[in-house]
């Protein structure tokens, strides 16, 4: 076979890279002259810092980076909080911290009503009790702790408002081992050259990328499916979408009605220079769900200063950001010099009126027999780990191709 892939992200390069392994011919589309996605890296002050995706957690890529001889670590990382006055603040009092063991314990037992629906890393049949607001869910099994420990990561993450992302969405992505691995503190998984040094490593393994072809359109010929970008066209034997496109680009009328009811939400991060040695990663309550407010910066230590990545909500410019460097500096940070600015569309979801029980378990069936699929953060959660099994998943689905004589 051969498969063309539009989306030269971290899950298009992944899924390439294991197809290609399996004996399948394969194409890239990148619409950028540069590939990652969110995967991208800095070097700032000799240092390698994270544009995007800041950490994994440690299951399944661990093998990937070994396989690739990526160098990496794992680290524990601290974390701060901050209040409206801009101080720093326990995460819980030592009253709340009982209750989340009371809670937790009932928690499991919740969720486990709706365990096949977790059961892999693809989003699958969704109950109908899950496609409410995860605030309103929480509320209504009375879990106020559980819900004070997921909002800032929610929020800092950019699944958007504790109201409005349906509680099956922030169930899939942090799980209650996920949960647990946050409170436990445990190591995360940090790539020692940056995002770049794995997606530098796949693409190495790839004999047919096209930078900078944006698709223009993904349709039938005959019992192949051609994709036109800005450059050429080829055909292929199956298509796999990996990010999201405009409407009206698949020319199949069932397969441009999912992709249009695809939402992303608009977030940037700023990169700073700070005269502070001693930073950790902090969350700031006060801005939770709001827009243009800083979320959490993440931290890289040097010798006479620190790299921060700030990550705040909705579309940049000059006036959002000034606002998120005003809010790191009340909170006590000296900033050096803004290095980068830099604006995303993340987290792919359905929005509460479109979003159905079935409609990712039709996705999938649909995607696995036919000639077109979504696979990456279009039908899975979007951590890197969850990423890789995921996709990893998919094409295990592919039969080996057969060698030529």
């Amino acid at each position: 076979m051969h498969i063309g892939i539009v989306g030269g992200g971290f899950s298009g390069l992944l899924a390439a890279y294991l197809l290609k392994k399996r004996g399948h011919g394969v194409t890239v589309y990148e619409k950028d002259e540069q590939l990652g996605g969110h995967c991208r890296s800095l070097i700032v002050n000799k240092e390698s810092v994270e544009l995007g995706t800041v950490f994994s957690f440690n299951d399944g890529i661990r093998s990937l980076l070994l396989e690739l001889d990526v160098s990496f670590r794992e680290q524990c990382t601290c974390r701060s909080f901050i209040d409206d006055e801009f101080s720093m603040v326990e995460q819980l009092t030592r009253e709340e911290v009982a209750r989340l063991l009371e809670e937790l314990a009932r928690f499991e037992k919740i969720l486990a009503r709706f365990a096949p629906g977790f059961d892999g890393a693809d989003y699958g049949f969704i109950h109908q009790d899950l496609l409410i607001p995860v605030g309103e869910f929480l509320s209504h099994y009375e879990l106020p702790t559980i819900a004070k420990i997921l909002a800032p990561h929610l929020s800092a993450y950019g699944f958007g408002a504790f109201q409005e992302v349906q509680a099956y969405y922030a169930f899939s992505v942090f799980k209650l081992d996920t949960i647990l691995s946050f409170l436990r503190g445990e190591k995360l998984l940090f790539m020692n050259e940056g995002f770049a040094d794995l997606i530098s490593r796949l693409a190495a393994n790839l004999a047919d990328i096209r930078y900078g072809s944006a698709v223009r359109s993904v349709e039938r010929a005959g019992d192949r499916i051609a994709v036109r970008s800005d450059f050429g066209e080829g055909e292929h034997d199956k298509v796999l979408i990996s990010a999201p496109l405009p409407a009206g680009v698949i020319k199949d009328p069932v397969w441009d009605g999912r992709m249009s009811k695809i939402r992303t939400n608009p977030y940037f991060v700023c990169i700073y220079e700070t005269e502070n040695r001693n930073l950790v990663t902090s969350y700031f309550r006060a801005n939770l769900e709001k827009a243009d407010g800083v979320q959490f910066f993440h931290t890289w230590p040097g010798k006479d200063g620190c790299v921060i990545a700030a990550y705040a909500y909705g579309d940049m410019d000059p006036s959002a950001v000034r606002r998120v460097s005003d809010d790191i500096e009340r909170s006590g940070v000296s900033i050096r010099r803004l290095v980068c600015a830099k604006r995303w569309r993340i987290f792919p979801h359905l929005d509460r009126e479109n979003l159905t029980e079935t409609f990712y378990s039709e996705l999938a069936a649909d995607g696995r027999s036919g000639p077109i699929g979504f696979i990456g953060g279009l039908v899975a959660g979007p951590s890197v780990s969850n990423l890789y099994n995921s996709v990893a998943g998919f094409v295990e689905g592919f039969r080996p191709a057969k060698k030529k004589r």
